[in-house]
Order: C-alpha cells, then structure tokens, then sequence
C-alpha cells in the first residue's frame, strides 16, 4: 500500500535534438538538458521526456521476450521481405541501366554460302556456275543515329560450257577466286536521328533506377515508421496491462478489507458488494488487455518478418522519450527540400517527360543518307585476287538517298498525345501528392503541440487523483467516508493514468510520422 502514498512529480521537459538517435530510456527522468548523441546515429528520435511516479513494470509471460525499438527496426530491416523486394527492384533497375550502356555495341558477323546457277549462253552453248563465298563483317549502331560497317569477302566461282549437238566436243572449265572489300555507312536524318532518340532508354533506365533507389529509402523509412508505430503500441499496452494489474491488486485488498469490516460489524453487507464488483470489472478490463498485448505482439513479429509458425512473445522494455515538436515551417522546408514520399513522385514526373519527347518516334518519316566505297579483284589465285583488291582497279562509289512516309499518321499522333495525357497525370499524382502531404503535415504539427499540452495536463490529473484516492481511503479507514467514493477515487486513478500514457504515446507516433514525412526518420537509408 505503501504505493498508493507517494507522492509522485511530473515533469515534462522539453528539448530539440534532431539528430540523437535511438534514445535509450531509463526508468529515472533525464536531466533538463539533452543527451549527447549516440554515437552510431540510426535513427532520429526526440530527446525530452516525462517522468512517471514509480510503478511497478508490467508482468510479462514466461516466455515474453523484451525487446527495444533499436533491435525492433534493425531485425524488421533485415527481415522484411517487402523491404527485400524492394532493394532487389533496385539491383534490377541498376542491371537495366548496364543493359541499356551496352545497347551499342560492335558486332562480328562470320558467314559462308554456295549457289549453283544454269543458264544459256546461246543457241550452241550452256553455262552452269557454281560458287563458294565466305565473308565477315563487322558492324556498329552510333547513339546518335550512324550505323557504320566494314566488309570483307572472298569467293570461288567455277563456270562450266557445255556445247549443245556436237558429239564429241569436251566442256570447258573455267575457274577462278574473288575478294571484294567494302565500307558502308548510314545515316538517319528524320527518323532515329541524334541522341535524342538514341540514348532514350539509357535515359529512362536511369530514371527508373533513380526512381528505384527513392522507392527503396521510401520503404525503409515506412517500415521504420510502422515499426515504431507498432512497438509503442505493443508498449502502451503493457502499460495499459500493468495499470490493470495494479488497480486489480488494489481492488482485491480493498476488497478483503471490507469484508473484514463487514465480519466486525463496522461496515454494511452491500458496500461490501460494491467491491466485489470493482474486482470483477477490473479482471474483465484486464482480460481484454492482455488479448491486446499479444495483438501487438503478433503485429510487431508481422512487421519484423517472424515466420507466422515462428512467432515470439514481445514485451517493451524502452520507455517512451517524446521530444519537442517541430513548428510548420520546419515540416514545410524538409518537405521541400527532401521529402521521400514526394521524391518518387517527382521522378515519374521526369520519367513521363521523357517518353513524351520520344513518342510517336518509330511512326514518323524517315529520311536516311547511305553509301559505300567497295573495291573488288579477280585473279585464279586467292592470293593475287586480294592483292588486286587493294590496288583499287576495280572499286566503286555510291550514294544514296531512301525516303520513306507513313500515309496515316494515326498511330503516331495517338501515341504522342497518350504520352503527353501521361504527364499530365503525373503532374496532377505529385500535386495532389504534394497537397496531402503538406496537410497532414499541417494536421500533425496541431495534434503534436494539444498532446503536448494534454500531457501536461495528464500528468497534473494523475497527482491530483493519487491524492484524491488517498484522501477517500484514510476518511473511509476512518469512518468518516462511504464505500462509494473510495470506488471512484480508484476509478479516476486508474483512468488518469491510462489516459496519461496514451497522450504520451498520441505524441510520439506523432513525432515519428512527422519525421517520416520530411524524411529525418532514417537519415542514413
């Protein structure tokens, strides 16, 4: 009972340290002044706090494991296999990124053939033409449109005369080598013409990584908001178990000692009744609290990525810190400087753009320049073929034009309007993204400065119930008091000091998604 006389002090302090992370919790308030930062900063959290009277913790299971906001948030980033889909997406976009810098590259080509022809050469002859040729080429497609080769090929050709009704006359054999020696090259100037076209999809792969790696830190600041968000839950509902087992105790002591009064005749059959009755109410209270518990439990091994068959017993054992609040022009100059959840917007609208300015790309005329220096030797050795390929005796020159008009422009004008109609939709996604934002930051910065008064305000009503509890006792231990007040004084006692820890813990998941708003939650992710 001796806890039901203490006089306990609440005291809020308030201090800004924006860059303490993973502020430890003791049972004994700090100091006015701010801690030193950790010296591994992992997470942003606020530094003020408000110290309690001493209770007693609450009684976890056997088998409860306590766990505290650091080891939650690391476990959950290393579990979570949405968070792991996430950081393999971008792997992906960085793998499509390299694809797309090798989009280029130079091509060997190696091929061989035989054809065999028959034709007449006049009304007394037959020529039948066989032919070997093997060649190799390689080739190159320019980011900028140029498509560029080099060609070399050799053949053997055979060519037979057969003289036709002239019995006895052999067929003559002629056989022979040739080398041809070419340089082509191509170039686009309407269609596929400069790196605007060329070098789209590395752009858009690097947007897409961009877009990836704002995914990714977006998921890590969401799961370390929802973390947080589930552990001071699964705390509030320790405490909410240890307030009932508290006021349990205490109904049940109340409760014998009116039955003892009841056995001396100093107290009448029905108050005792009352009691009873406060000790009924408080079990059922604290039935449905330890359901809550293992609620919250079950939700923070969710959000570390348990196994469900694997599934542990988690009870709090860090104490909620709230910190001061950051003012509105704070939230609105982190939003707009780097915001995470805008950041991802932001590149769609980029990535929008893009594909706008090449839409409709493969549907327009094309006009392309093409020509070729080509020289070729004969000879009936392979040897002496080649070299009269070099000497450039018998070499040729062409130039060239090819026009080509789609006669309906329908697809192209479809697509370049769809594109454009996408980034209009993207503008329009990042705006009413933006407004959101801005006005939850808004509705934020007001629910953390009333927590912040209503926890003053809390912590004052608890002292004051405290007092008022034990003042109904000692009147009613003295006679002086009914059975009926000493009930009520426990209720009001009981509910002031649930209502101070759930304004404690309103303020700081209020904190937490005001961080993970303006993307100081998890600096380093």
């Amino acid at each position: 009972m001796s806890n039901l006389r203490h006089r306990g002090l609440v005291v809020l302090v308030v201090a800004w340290a924006p860059e303490l992370a993973w502020a430890q919790a003791t049972p004994v308030a700090p100091p006015p002044t701010p801690p030193p930062p950790a010296a591994s900063t992992a997470l942003s959290t606020p530094s003020a706090t408000v110290s309690a009277p001493p209770e007693s913790p609450a009684k976890p299971g056997p088998n409860a494991e306590p766990i505290d906001t650091r080891t939650a948030v690391r476990r959950a980033l290393a579990a979570s296999p949405s968070l792991i889909a996430t950081k393999l997406g971008v792997d992906q976009a960085r793998q499509d990124v390299l694809a797309q810098e090798g989009n280029y590259p130079y091509v060997f080509q190696a091929d061989a053939g035989h054809s065999r022809a028959y034709a007449p050469a006049d009304a007394s002859r037959t020529t039948a033409t066989r032919s070997y040729t093997i060649g190799t080429a390689l080739r190159r497609t320019f980011p900028f449109g140029t498509a560029a080769e080099v060609r070399l090929e050799g053949e053997r050709f055979e060519d037979e005369f057969a003289p036709r009704g002239l019995p006895g006359v052999d067929t003559v054999n002629g056989t022979g080598y040739g080398t041809t020696a070419r340089i082509s090259v191509t170039q686009p100037l309407l269609r596929g013409f400069g790196t605007r076209v060329g070098e789209s999809g590395l752009r858009t792969a690097r947007l897409d990584h961009a877009a990836s790696e704002k995914a990714k830190r977006r998921a890590v600041s969401a799961l370390a908001r929802d973390v947080l968000l589930a552990y001071w839950d699964l705390w509030l509902a320790d405490e909410s178990v240890r307030i009932d087992q508290t006021a349990l105790e205490l109904a049940k002591a109340q409760e014998q000692q009116a039955e003892g009064q009841r056995a001396s005749g100093a107290l009448a059959p029905a108050d005792v009744y009352g009691f009873s009755t406060r000790v009924a109410n408080v079990e059922d209270g604290l039935i449905v609290a330890l359901a809550t518990r293992e609620e919250r439990s079950l939700e923070l091994n969710r959000l570390m990525g348990v196994e469900p068959g694997a599934t542990r017993e988690f009870f709090a054992s860090e104490s909620p810190v709230p910190g001061v609040s950051p003012t509105w022009r704070d939230v609105d100059a982190a939003l707009r400087a780097d915001s995470i959840e805008l950041a991802e917007a932001e590149v769609q609208v980029k990535l929008a753009r893009e594909r706008a300015e090449t839409a409709g790309e493969s549907s327009r005329a094309s006009l392309d320049l093409e020509g070729y220096v080509q020289t070729h030797g004969e000879s009936q050795e392979p040897i002496a073929s080649a070299r009269r390929a070099g000497e450039f005796d018998w070499f040729t020159v062409h130039v060239g034009a090819v026009y080509q008009l789609p006669l309906d422009s329908t697809q192209r004008n479809a697509q370049k309007h769809s594109a454009l109609i996408a980034v209009r939709i993207a503008e329009q996604n990042l705006k009413a993204l933006r407004n959101s934002i801005a006005t939850d930051a808004q509705q934020a910065v007001r629910v953390a400065r009333s927590a912040e008064e209503r926890l003053v305000l809390a912590a004052r009503a608890v002292t004051i119930a405290e007092k008022s509890h034990e003042a109904a006792r000692e009147r009613f231990e003295l006679g002086g008091g009914i059975a009926l007040d000493v009930r009520t004084a426990e209720e009001n006692l009981q509910q002031a000091r649930l209502t101070l820890a759930r304004t404690r813990i309103v303020l700081i998941q209020t904190q937490i998604g005001m961080r993970h708003l303006a993307g100081t939650l998890v600096p380093n992710s």
